[in-house]
């Protein structure tokens, strides 16, 4: 096999697998979009074809990769109006392959950041894949440091580094839990 079914070999069980074992014919991701850009409110469109590994939908539009969201949002709204703006879900369901148009607008990172706070789709705390702290146990150490508490003391304690409870300390991480703000990153 070539690479390319090697992969899909590897990934699907199946050299012309693409998610289910079927060949994509040319074209029919988009004809698949164009056939609901029309759609009204109701539940979440779920891209049924290829994703990037991540949950978002992606595929060939004159030999280019094209991320499905983004090109549902663009087809909907427009072009960007500024030069890195995101497509944003407002179901928050970008990584399970929402491409419903009415769910899809331009945003900030900072506004697209916030609406994975506010979806619980963000990485921070305990869902981020490298904590090594629980929630308590920062609740604990935010009141041993305000107790005067040493960060050596505290690092040797949980068994993380000092620049960690460091981190705590100055707000850096975990602010939204103790409420120290970092005074380069302020909370909006």
């Amino acid at each position: 096999f070539c690479n390319l079914h090697y992969q899909r070999l590897i990934h699907h069980g199946h050299p012309l697998a693409g998610g289910e074992i079927r060949t994509t014919m040319r074209g029919e991701p988009q004809r698949w979009i164009d056939d609901r850009l029309d759609m009204e409110d109701g539940d979440c469109l779920i891209w049924p074809f290829a994703d990037d590994g991540h949950g978002y939908g992606h595929f060939q539009l004159g030999g280019r990769p094209v991320k499905t969201h983004r090109y549902v949002c663009e087809k909907i709204n427009g072009p960007p109006p500024f030069p890195k703006a995101e497509a944003a879900h407002s179901c928050g369901k970008g990584k399970m392959g929402c491409v419903h148009p009415k769910h899809l607008r331009w945003a900030t990172t900072k506004e697209n950041n916030w609406d994975r706070v506010n979806h619980e789709t963000d990485n921070r705390g305990e869902r981020c894949g490298t904590h090594k702290l629980k929630q308590p146990e920062v609740l604990t150490i935010d009141r041993l440091l305000s107790s005067g508490a040493s960060h050596q003391s505290l690092a040797d304690e949980y068994g993380v580094h000092r620049c960690t409870i460091t981190d705590i300390a100055k707000g850096k991480n975990w602010s939204w839990l103790t409420g120290r703000v970092h005074h380069s990153n302020p909370q909006p």
